[in-house]
């Protein structure tokens, strides 16, 4: 199974799954800059707040920040705890704004 997403593919996905869960597990600051997701959890978090999801352990999950390492190891973690599917945004929010600037030209 893929374990990312483009941009393009999450952003048809979230029109498609009103369930769809997205983590942003930047930074605090990184998300009041530019909020994305319908959680936040830094991953610096994310272990000790694992109980605070653990009901989306079977829901579509998509973790995201701003270039797709965070988000890499944020998906790891979910999938080593029992998240059943977790992706990862390929590129993070920068792929994404970069469909947005491209899209509204």
């Amino acid at each position: 199974m893929k374990n990312h997403l483009s941009s393009k593919e999450y952003l048809s996905l979230r029109e498609k799954k009103a369930s769809l869960i997205t983590i942003d597990v930047r930074e605090q600051w990184e998300h009041e800059e530019d909020p994305v997701g319908t959680l936040h959890i830094s991953v610096y978090e994310l272990p000790k707040n694992l109980d605070k999801i653990s009901q989306y352990k079977n829901h579509d999950i998509v973790v995201c920040c701003k270039t797709g390492k965070r988000g890499l190891i944020a998906m790891k973690l979910l999938k080593a705890n029992g998240f059943t599917s977790v992706k990862n945004l390929e590129g993070g929010i920068t792929a994404l704004k970069d469909i947005y600037e491209f899209n509204s030209i």
